[in-house]
């Protein structure tokens, strides 16, 4: 039985984790390897600056490898999915049932609108949506706004998707007390501002 979440699982899911997202539909333009990748290094960054060690923050980890594979069986309320692949990963390396059920229940907390419990599911609450934090916030909303497209086929014009990110980014809040003090402050910065000039350039070139 593992009781812990060691270097050699780590890496274990990291494989495995990666295949599956490589395996991944490719209509899949953001809910993808990439966007994992950054969410893995996002839990590092704000697992340690939050205090927990190096054994807690791997257990965040796990969740974060899996935390969107199950976009290979359905699109919409994919958590659910990826919580059973991440059970029967998990069950077959004989990982103490306690350790399952909480790398499940950080992987439940990331359903939108995130309702995280405790420190390890806001950690990875705030890692899932880091990059509204980031410089490439609005071009990788291009690519979230195709893959509503490819996927459910949703059409929205610029200003009707400019507005329903505004009033997103406005409403959304970080829960650790690193991303209120240092990744909304980002987000302000980086994406709301841009956001908000965008609409504005949008409007008076329509007027003109």
């Amino acid at each position: 039985m593992n009781f812990s979440i060691g270097d050699h699982m780590i890496n274990a899911i990291k494989n495995y984790a990666t295949q599956a997202l490589e395996d991944l539909p490719g209509d899949l333009l953001f809910h993808n390897l990439e966007h994992t990748k950054q969410v893995v290094a996002a839990v590092w960054e704000i697992g340690s600056m939050s205090g927990l060690s190096t054994k807690e923050i791997k257990i965040i980890l796990a969740a974060a490898w899996f935390h969107d594979l199950g976009h290979k069986v359905k699109y919409m309320d994919h958590e659910e999915e990826s919580v059973k692949l991440a059970h029967h990963f998990f069950t077959a390396q004989e990982v103490n049932p306690c350790l399952v059920q909480c790398i499940e229940a950080c992987i439940h907390a990331t359903k939108m609108p995130q309702q995280p419990k405790g420190l390890f599911q806001e950690v990875l609450c705030d890692a899932d949506l880091y990059h509204l934090s980031t410089p490439a916030c609005l071009e990788n909303g291009k690519k979230l706004r195709k893959e509503l497209h490819l996927k459910l086929g949703k059409v929205v014009d610029d200003e009707c998707w400019d507005r329903t990110n505004l009033l997103f980014l406005k409403n959304h809040q970080y829960f650790t007390a690193y991303g209120k003090k240092i990744l909304q402050p980002r987000k302000e910065k980086y994406t709301l501002y841009k956001l908000r000039r965008q609409i504005i350039n949008r409007r008076s070139n329509r007027e003109k």
